[in-house]
C-alpha cells in the first residue's frame, strides 16, 4: 500500500442499475459501469451481451 492509499482509504461507491456509459463497437453494446475516473485509474468494469448464434 502506498502512503497515499493509507491516508485516503477507498470509499464505497453506489451506482444505480442505469448508471454508466453505453458505447457500441462493431455491433456489440458495451455498458461501462465504472471507469478510471471512478477507480482512480485502477480498473474499469463493463458488461456486454452477445446475441445467440
Amino acid at each position: 500500500m502506498t502512503d497515499d492509499q493509507s491516508r485516503n482509504p477507498a470509499r464505497p461507491l453506489l451506482r444505480r442499475p442505469q448508471d454508466g456509459e453505453l458505447i457500441e463497437v462493431a455491433g456489440v453494446a458495451h455498458f461501462f459501469r465504472l471507469n478510471g475516473k471512478h477507480t482512480g485509474g485502477r480498473f474499469a468494469f463493463e458488461e456486454f451481451g452477445l446475441a445467440p448464434e
